[in-house]
């Protein structure tokens, strides 16, 4: 949606937007365990779990924007995000198998959560508040230059505030209190495992007549207080724009190293699975102007 701009004086433009984002989330898990040891008699084989959740709902948020030229080939930009109001709503089914080699009775056990709903799914209602996110960037624009052949292009970065720890959890049910406190103890989860982190972009592109060369590159910060995680992009592209078509092609290459608790356990230390990877996107586009 095309954020509406306020100049002053062709030097101080003012923007916003009013969003309302829908969100439509499917995530299906299978974690399985087995015993390696090749011990008949220590009541254990293996396990597996299976979880489905679908999550729907919808948003609000705003954002708004400064941007200051104090000559012609500078912008100096602020833009401010607000937190994200979701009311969302849960769809959860969970099955869990295990062989106890005896243990319990012979044969192997399985339960599911339709077993113990009637054979519906747990829905359960509630609000998440995203974090916020503050801006600050700038950009330097290249003139005309007549010694190679009308080349233009620009020079930009910015560097993004993002506040982790403020994301919340909230019961729609104000008079259920396990339901609330339920909330409110996940979102001390979230103060106690995230932290608010710094990410850092910049690009530039060169323009000859109808061709374009584009680099750039992004940094996000670590969001963990205990842990460590991080995530580089660099990317490099060409374009071409002329009598109302334009073609862009970008190849994009990441390298990121997260972590992963795949479930958590309340009496025991809990270790996550450390994720490294890197890859590859290549993205094209072809456009039309009419």
């Amino acid at each position: 949606m095309p954020t509406p701009t306020l100049a002053l004086r062709e030097k101080l433009f003012f923007g916003g937007a009013l969003s309302f984002p829908f969100l439509n989330y499917n995530r299906d898990a299978h974690y399985k365990e087995s015993d390696a040891s090749g011990n008949t008699n220590n009541n254990f084989n293996y396990f597996e779990a299976t979880e489905t959740l679908n999550t729907k709902g919808v948003g609000i948020n705003a954002k708004l924007g400064v941007i200051y030229k104090p000559v012609e080939d500078v912008r100096l930009g602020l833009a401010f995000y607000t937190p994200t109001a979701y009311e969302l709503t849960d769809k959860y089914s969970a099955e869990v198998i295990t062989d106890l080699e005896g243990y319990g009775g012979a044969g192997i056990k399985n339960q599911s959560s339709l077993d113990l709903n009637n054979g519906q799914l747990l829905v359960t209602k509630y609000d998440l508040i995203t974090p916020l996110k503050v801006i600050v960037s700038g950009s330097y624009i290249f003139h005309e230059a007549a010694d190679v052949k009308n080349q233009l292009g620009f020079i930009t970065a910015d560097i993004e505030y993002v506040n982790y720890k403020g994301a919340s959890f909230k019961a729609i049910d104000k008079s259920d209190a396990t339901s609330k406190d339920y909330y409110s103890s996940l979102t001390d989860v979230i103060k106690n495992t995230y932290k608010n982190a710094f990410n850092a972009r910049i690009g530039g592109e060169l323009k000859f007549k109808t061709y374009m060369i584009r680099l750039g590159g992004a940094y996000y910060g670590n969001p963990y207080k205990n842990e460590t995680a991080s995530l580089y992009k660099v990317s490099g592209g060409l374009g071409y724009r002329n009598k109302g078509i334009f073609i862009d092609l970008t190849y994009v290459y990441t390298i990121n190293k997260d972590i992963h608790y795949p479930y958590l356990l309340q009496d025991k230390p809990n270790t996550p699975a450390n994720i490294k990877n890197t890859g590859g996107n290549i993205v094209a586009t072809i456009g039309f102007k009419i």
